[in-house]
């Protein structure tokens, strides 16, 4: 948790009743509206809200990349007391990198993935005068070193795809203080990271604002990253600032009742001893499993994904499945639906072992066995209507069309979407939507095992809960297990019965998910616990519970 950062004499950043019209016929009028906030050295500012909130068009106008169909309407923007160049004007050239910088949410698409890291850090450097190839290999490697990469020689000769997410975002992060910017602006650059990941990043920002004394504006809607490093908080909604103040008091005293739904919809822990005990339904017994990784033009080396996994799942259970990146998880997944082949062990469904299961038999047994995938954007055809792809199922397994269509308007309905959905088409949905209807083409096979690979993870905090929320119905109506893999602990700790913590393959710790994150045994396991941002069972339950009661009265 940050300090409080002493405020200098004047703002390095401050804005004045901003306002950015939108285009004709749109749903408002304005992206942002009246917007105020300032922000002084060494100080970290928290924007929050949902997608669509305002929060990335008000970083682009302060960095003057207002995309041209935008138009900055009113107001003023003061840089270190100086007006700010008109929107898209050759003068931020000047301002840009040197002096304000940004941190963007995909580090692998901020990237060059052909260049070698360490000459695309060289390249902002000569882009901005400094001539001397030495003097800029010196500076790289220090910037390397600052933000606390391992062997900074091997990173700089890596390209992007020979380095890890983290490691990736802390280059973006190198890239964005090679000039020693007064302001620094990160737009979610944690989201898709695992959470010790995670809290080394948030740490690591919030320690360069404080010694290099830059002002930062931290964009996110994770309210545990606002209590793990703000000093000041504005909530965004529809495009307007409805709240600010410190820290503490947005989040333990919030005054607009949209902040508090924010707060309301934070996971909330589940109490120790809430343990369900059940007869397996499924069985996993000593399940390994190999990759060769190519070393060299005739060798290879093994990775074990994973090492002699096993773990029981009962009907109606909630399993969860945690860990960081490269722990196993998906691949796991991925051998429960005979995705990919494991090299040993046992999976029994019902009793049976699956691995024996061959042709019309693996089939039937999929229809058993459903599963929903991270990027609800990905996972539908653009071109295939709603209705289609949630039939496609039903239709494969012997169902007539007019049943399978029967099914789909009992499903969207199930979902919470109305019939005329099934005519539309992915796009014209919200990703919240698309993700119920992801829910909804899982289940129209009825499955008995629903597995939910980081389902929620890109999701804003109000339409995760609500998809939680989702989950936890329709598997108190329909009677399905579930297995949910996740590197979210405030999600795992709020819908799991059972966890199952993972390490490079293999599992660490097992039990209920109450006792493992009340009270976790293995070095590891409190590892993780600690490393989420703002506590697992620290300040953001109590707020959860005292925001929780205000919001009812």
């Amino acid at each position: 948790m940050s300090e409080s950062a002493a405020p200098s004499t004047a703002p390095v950043i401050e804005v004045s009743d901003l306002s950015v019209k939108l285009p004709e016929g749109a749903d408002r009028t304005f992206a942002v509206e009246g917007a105020n906030f300032s922000i002084r050295e060494g100080e970290t500012l928290c924007l929050v809200g949902e997608s669509g909130s305002g929060k990335s068009v008000l970083a682009q106008t302060i960095m003057g990349m207002l995309p041209p169909q935008l138009n900055l309407s009113e107001g003023d923007i003061r840089f270190c007391g100086d007006p700010l160049p008109p929107q898209r004007s050759s003068a931020f050239e000047t301002l840009r990198s040197r002096r304000l910088a940004m941190i963007f949410q995909d580090a692998a698409a901020s990237l060059d993935p052909i260049q070698r890291v360490g000459h695309q850090l060289e390249e902002i450097l000569q882009v901005h005068g400094i001539t001397d190839r030495r003097e800029r290999n010196r500076r790289v490697m220090d910037l390397l070193d600052a933000v606390q990469l391992p062997d900074p020689e091997r990173i700089y000769r890596s390209y992007p795809h020979q380095i890890s997410g983290g490691q990736a975002q802390r280059i973006v992060i190198a890239g964005a203080l090679a000039l020693g910017p007064e302001l620094l602006i990160a737009d979610e650059p944690t989201t898709a990271l695992d959470v010790t990941t995670q809290a080394e990043i948030l740490h690591l920002v919030a320690q360069l604002a404080k010694t290099r004394n830059a002002a930062v504006m931290f964009i996110t809607h994770d309210i545990g990253v606002v209590a793990e490093i703000a000093d000041t908080v504005a909530v965004m909604c529809e495009g307007k600032i409805v709240e600010t103040g410190s820290r503490d008091a947005v989040l333990t005293q919030p005054q607009h009742p949209y902040t508090r739904r924010l707060l309301d919809a934070v996971p909330k822990p589940a109490e120790a001893g809430s343990m369900k005990v059940r007869e397996p339904v499924l069985t996993v017994d000593g399940l390994s499993r190999i990759y060769h990784i190519k070393t060299g033009p005739f060798s290879h080396a093994p990775l074990k994904a994973l090492r002699d996994v096993s773990f029981s799942l009962g009907p109606a259970e909630t399993l969860g499945v945690v860990g960081e990146s490269g722990s196993g998880k998906s691949t796991l997944a991925r051998c429960l639906l005979r995705l990919e082949e494991p090299d040993s062990g046992r999976i029994l469904f019902e009793g049976s072992d699956i691995m024996t299961a061959r042709g019309s038999q693996m089939q039937n047994l999929r229809a058993k066995l459903q599963i929903v995938l991270q990027d609800p954007y990905s996972a539908l055809d653009p071109r295939q209507s709603i209705g289609s792809a949630i039939a496609e199922g039903p239709v494969i397994h012997g169902a007539s069309h007019s049943d399978a269509m029967h099914r789909v308007d009992e499903l969207l309905d199930l979902v919470g979407l109305p019939k005329m959905a099934a005519e539309r088409y992915p796009h014209e949905f919200s990703g919240g939507q698309r993700q119920r209807i992801c829910i909804a083409r899982a289940l129209a096979l009825e499955p008995q095992i629903l597995i939910a690979d980081e389902a929620v993870s890109a999701l804003d905090v109000s339409i995760q809960a609500q998809i939680l929320q989702l989950f936890q119905d329709l598997q108190e109506a329909m009677g399905f297990a579930m297995i949910f893999i996740t590197h979210d602990l405030m999600v795992a700790a709020a819908i799991c019965d059972n966890v199952l913590v993972m390490r490079k393959g293999a599992v660490v710790e097992r039990g209920p998910a109450a006792d493992i994150f009340h009270a976790p045994k293995e070095p590891y396991t409190r590892d993780l616990v600690g490393a989420v941002p703002g506590g697992l069972y620290g300040v953001l339950s109590g707020q959860k519970q005292a925001t929780g009661t205000e919001a009812q009265t």
